[in-house]
């Protein structure tokens, strides 16, 4: 019984082992007897972090049946800056903000997946390393509107499976956004109209 009693009340640190990429990392977790809560810090890999930071996206993609990866939006070229630099720490943020959009398309159909959120969660967690210190904002494409994912078609796109996966893609989202633009061009008439008679 004082045995039980001693491991409840003393602070006790755990170590576990993971992977991350093709390096190895240690996962440090605190656990406190006052609040079942862990908290855990990432320790340094054994070996650099990501050491090519597209080769670790190249590895994620066939990792999580992945067929295009873009970055998008007004920081898609700071975000790229990010993938070709190893060393992130001389980066300044003017507006806290800011975020990275990164958008990707999975080389299967999104239906299929019971759990989306699992695959989300552990598809951010492994990339949002990669463009510290900025926020991650991480789009399945495929959930998203023709429309949004012409805008993302804009971006650089840092990973293909193949060209001709690409061009299937992107042709099909740009003939879906132009039969909407018909829709999307009559509506934008009709509310400026009403919009006019006031």
């Amino acid at each position: 019984m004082g045995e039980k009693q001693g491991l409840r009340d003393r602070r006790s640190l755990l170590l576990l082992g993971g992977e991350l990429g093709k390096g190895r990392c240690i996962y440090l977790f605190k656990v406190s007897q006052d609040s079942i809560r862990f908290k855990y810090k990432r320790i340094k890999q054994v070996n650099n972090m990501v050491q090519n930071k597209l080769e670790f996206i190249k590895d994620l993609c066939k990792k999580y049946k992945i067929g295009l990866v873009y970055l998008f939006g007004s920081q898609k070229e700071k975000a790229y800056q990010l993938l070709k630099n190893n060393d992130n720490n001389d980066i300044k943020i003017d507006d806290p903000l800011t975020d990275i959009d990164v958008g990707i398309v999975f080389l299967f159909d999104l239906d299929n997946i019971k759990h989306r959120y699992k695959l989300y969660a552990s598809i951010y967690n492994e990339l949002e390393e990669l463009f510290k210190p900025y926020k991650l904002d991480l789009v399945f494409l495929q959930e998203t509107h023709s429309v949004f994912q012409t805008e993302a078609l804009k971006g650089i796109c840092v990973y293909s499976e193949s060209e001709s996966f690409k061009d299937e893609y992107e042709m099909m989202i740009l003939r879906r956004a132009a039969d909407f633009k018909y829709v999307l061009d009559l509506y934008t008439k009709e509310v400026l109209e009403k919009y006019e008679e006031k």
